[in-house]
């Protein structure tokens, strides 16, 4: 029992610490679900006082027309699992991890506290702090849409209890696990900057270089696939983070998986459970490296 509360403390005290960061969080996470807000206020202006065609390409329903309620929840999802958004995630988690050796609070925190459980809290805090921020903009992305669409003449569906007896739930959760997976990776890639640089902008720097490196890391398996042989090796490239992030959102919004052409000679496409499976091996393994690098690292200068 205590230890449940002390845990529970622990989360508390990050979480407000990461509530603190008030420009970076307004900047770089809570700006989403401003942003849904304000894309309503945009198609609400669109359903108030354009022509049916207009309304169309914005993809509002015509009289005769649907909207579904769950694809718009779960594709507000997808943003951190694409490019732009892991460069988001990186640069407010280099702030957290990093701004604790540029600010030097990291002295005051590990005298009297055990590392392990610190560094772990702060990446399931984190991790925790951006599903709620994507959680609450796919929300008000969902419910919002509601007027536009009735006001469009459009149907706005499916209903709620065929809606529940569908995948929804299961994709939702999916999803939210997914961004709560991307959140980890960027967090543990601008970790390992901060351990070098010790600074925030350092961090970011070496975040966005290793992401970088893994999303062109398809051509570098095609190279070492020519120069030894075995093209077939370009196919490791379905083991990294950016293939099943992209893969996993794209499966779960009903669109075809990921399957690069340069690929297809070679490879099947990962299936979900796959993708899921492969994400969680690579987040335990990295939070696994970052614990062991962070245990022995002296950081009490």
């Amino acid at each position: 029992m205590l230890d449940v509360q002390r845990h529970a403390n622990l989360f508390r005290a990050e979480w407000q610490k990461i509530a603190g960061h008030r420009w970076a969080t307004g900047l770089l996470i809570w700006i989403f679900p401003m942003g849904a807000l304000g894309i309503l206020a945009i198609m609400l202006l669109v359903a108030l006082l354009a022509p049916p065609d207009i309304q169309r390409n914005f993809g509002l329903a015509s009289v005769n027309g649907s909207v579904d309620w769950t694809e718009i929840m779960l594709g507000a999802w997808n943003i951190p699992n694409e490019m732009f958004g892991r460069i988001i995630l990186i640069a407010f988690t280099a702030v957290i991890f990093a701004g604790e050796y540029q600010w030097g609070t990291w002295k005051n925190l590990l005298p009297r506290r055990r590392r392990v459980p610190l560094i772990v809290n702060k990446f399931v805090t984190l991790g925790a702090f951006v599903v709620v921020a994507f959680g609450a903009a796919s929300l008000i992305a969902g419910l919002g849409m509601f007027l536009p669409v009735k006001i469009a003449g459009g149907q706005y569906g499916p209903p709620l209890a065929e809606a529940l007896q569908s995948d929804f739930v299961r994709n939702f959760a999916v999803q939210a696990a997914t961004t709560f997976t991307a959140t980890i990776i960027a967090a543990v890639y601008a970790a390992l900057g901060a351990m070098l640089t010790h600074s925030i902008l350092g961090s970011i720097m070496i975040g966005i270089g290793l992401m970088i490196l893994e999303l062109f890391s398809m051509g570098i398996f095609a190279l070492l696939g020519s120069l030894f042989g075995h093209p077939e090796i370009v196919g490791l490239y379905q083991l990294m983070p950016s293939y099943n992030l992209s893969n996993v959102a794209s499966l779960i919004t009903h669109q075809p998986s990921v399957n690069p052409p340069f690929l297809l000679n070679y490879v099947a496409p990962n299936s979900l459970e796959l993708s899921v499976l492969i994400l969680f091996v690579w987040v335990f393994g990295l939070m696994t490296l970052t614990v062991l690098l962070f245990r022995r690292q002296d950081v009490t200068f």
